[in-house]
């Protein structure tokens, strides 16, 4: 198994021929980088990023690095691209707009539906996903419109210098202000 994953590290060092690091970098940029694909989404343009995302991740597997600089620059656009892949993918799963995640087809907060976490899993070599229910009853500030028991705040957590910052309210997306010109 050590064999396995040092072999697997060193790969791009030992290809005869491949492409650049940078050219997986900037197909995860071309993903990524537009406010249309990464801010304000739909799921047409999640899917369109996806497919990018698709490509470099088949163009990653023919990475080629000629020194061990180059190499450390294929490990970092393997991992900008499992990053990209995984972003998208829990974005096409979530059905709603939450804090600075804004879906134009699913504009509104859904905390009846998802108030979740998404867990992203390896499973054989693939991704997966399955949401989990966000332990609120635990917490001492709830979410709006959450129907539960308040949970006693202590006085250390209230002088505590972050407790401000989950007594503020949220803000509402604006979608006019992250619109693509």
């Amino acid at each position: 198994q050590i064999a396995q994953c040092i072999e697997r590290i060193y790969a791009p060092l030992n290809r005869a021929e491949g492409c650049a690091p940078e050219d997986v970098i900037d197909l995860v940029q071309d993903a990524m980088g537009p406010v249309e694909l990464s801010v304000v989404m739909n799921e047409e343009r999640i899917n369109s990023a996806l497919a990018i995302v698709e490509k470099a991740k088949q163009l990653s597997k023919s990475l080629k690095a000629e020194d061990f600089h180059e190499l450390l620059s294929c490990h970092e656009a393997e991992a900008m691209v499992l990053s990209a892949e995984l972003h998208y993918r829990a974005s096409l799963l979530r059905k709603e707009s939450r804090g600075w995640f804004y879906r134009e087809d699913y504009p509104q907060q859904d905390n009846d539906n998802w108030l979740k976490w998404i867990i992203a899993q390896n499973v054989e070599g693939e991704m997966s996903f399955t949401t989990e229910d966000v332990p609120v009853e635990r917490w001492p500030i709830k979410p709006e419109g959450t129907q539960l028991k308040r949970v006693p705040v202590s006085e250390e957590e209230i002088a505590s210098p972050l407790y401000k910052y989950f007594t503020m309210p949220m803000t509402e997306a604006d979608p006019a202000k992250y619109a693509a010109v």
